[in-house]
């Protein structure tokens, strides 16, 4: 003996649209919020109690959670460029005595 239990889950369809065939125990989403075919429609819509049941409502946005933990350090950077040594301090010396001698020129070291 066969018996034909017709659908016995719920079908995912997607986003709803308002000129679709939809067949019960089809699932829709509208706006956060998710709704199941109770019978066979089209172009009924979701505010349509006979044809949808709301099964799951878009909640409130909640609060901020905690900061998470500190990640895993990246791996080390390329090389810097090499710059001269530092002046010495007789080399500042001459560069204040230049500046001084000469208005007007800037010696950075």
């Amino acid at each position: 003996m066969e018996y034909n239990l017709g659908r016995v889950g719920i079908v995912p369809r997607g986003a709803f649209s308002l000129g679709t065939p939809y067949k019960a125990l089809d699932m829709v989403t509208d706006s956060g919020n998710s709704y199941i075919a109770r019978c066979d429609s089209t172009g009924a819509p979701l505010t349509d109690s006979n044809s949808w049941m709301l099964a799951a409502s878009k909640g409130a946005i909640g609060s901020t959670g905690a900061q998470g933990p500190q990640g895993v350090s990246g791996p080390q950077g390329p090389t810097g460029q090499n710059y001269p040594t530092p002046m010495s301090a007789a080399d500042k010396t001459s560069a204040i005595a230049l500046s001084s001698a000469n208005p007007g020129v800037f010696v950075i070291w």
